[in-house]
């Protein structure tokens, strides 16, 4: 029986895809853009997900809200099996589980205003009986997320706005529904390095006020750490987690050789420091394709710890090592 703390949760969760060759006539092949997947989110919880880029990190936050669906494998919400919701239950998913896209240029109606654009959703769903009541509510939102004086972007149009005016338009958007969980897909690559902890230190205070759970993909370990430093960190590499636990554990004891790679590579401001840490020298700098990963784990051909005849047989299943830390490897 799951948790009644739990918002989301995602079992055995597989999504694969149809990859064409070169050509009219090339052949289809299926590969796994996720692979049986396990990741649950408690209410006011912060996930950093973080993995390279095509690792299948995007996918599961997609599928976690309902926009893809899963091959095989349940998206629980509350318990209740998402693709099997109907009526004022689906209503009521659709309305919780929110999504904060990547590229703030691609994700706002280009021909909408931004009053309409954030006043969308609660007309959909009907939360205000009057447009007094939506406009009031607009510019509380606007306010909260720092775009001031709120009159004056209400009547504007996305190609008005800056990167990190869009964002902020974008979120305020995902929270105008007070939804219980949001998906925050990598939300501050794309914006200026002087916005990014503006951005951040938003999402943080919108969520203590609106007690949500957050998935938070990045690539960057140094972003997944300050936004998820009371929460969890996962590891993802070629659509499996492969190591997953509290961030201070993550962070400064990695298990997984994978993890321990990402962590070497990442910048230290400090030079003294940078010259005597321990780099991680992989077997092979390039990840192997993903419609024909190698056999067994699918980091055994870069892995520097790689056991012949164990790590090439049979993909490692996520462990128990202490705490709520857990790692898919051999070593282990």
């Amino acid at each position: 029986m799951i948790s009644s703390d739990v918002v989301l949760e995602a079992k055995d969760l597989t999504v694969m895809f149809k990859s064409s060759s070169a050509g009219l006539l090339g052949k289809s092949t299926l590969f796994n853009a996720v692979e049986n997947c396990d990741l649950s989110l408690k209410t006011g919880e912060v996930v950093s997900l973080v993995g390279e880029s095509g690792c299948g990190k995007t996918t599961l936050g997609k599928t976690l809200i309902g926009l893809i669906k899963p091959t095989s494998g349940e998206v629980l919400y509350y318990g209740k099996d998402i693709w099997k919701l109907n009526g004022k239950d689906y209503a009521e998913f659709r309305r919780n589980a929110q999504i904060i896209h990547q590229d703030p240029y691609a994700s706002l109606h280009p021909v909408k205003k931004v009053y309409d654009i954030i006043s969308a959703g609660m007309r959909y769903h009907k939360l205000y009986s009057s447009e007094t009541e939506i406009r009031k509510k607009v510019i509380e939102l606007l306010t909260i997320v720092g775009l001031n004086p709120p009159e004056y972007f209400m009547n504007k149009y996305p190609h008005q706005l800056s990167g990190g005016q869009r964002q902020r338009v974008a979120i305020a958007r995902a929270i105008s529904l007070n939804p219980k969980f949001i998906v925050a897909d990598e939300i501050v690559t794309m914006i200026d390095v002087s916005l990014r902890i503006g951005i951040l230190n938003l999402l943080l205070e919108l969520k203590k006020k609106l007690n949500s759970s957050f998935l938070f993909i990045t690539h960057d370990f140094g972003v997944a750490r300050y936004f998820a430093a009371e929460g969890r960190v996962a590891i993802m590499y070629l659509g499996n987690i492969v190591e997953i636990g509290p961030t201070d554990s993550i962070v400064n004891e990695p298990l997984h050789p994978y993890t321990k790679s990402l962590l070497s590579a990442v910048p230290v401001p400090d030079p003294f420091l940078a010259k005597t840490r321990k780099m991680i020298a992989l077997r092979s700098i390039d990840p192997p394709n993903p419609v024909n990963p190698p056999p067994g784990c699918k980091f055994s051909d870069r892995c520097p710890y790689f056991i012949e005849g164990k790590c090439d047989k049979k993909s490692p299943e996520l462990v128990k090592v202490g705490g709520n830390h857990y790692v898919a490897c051999y070593l282990y």
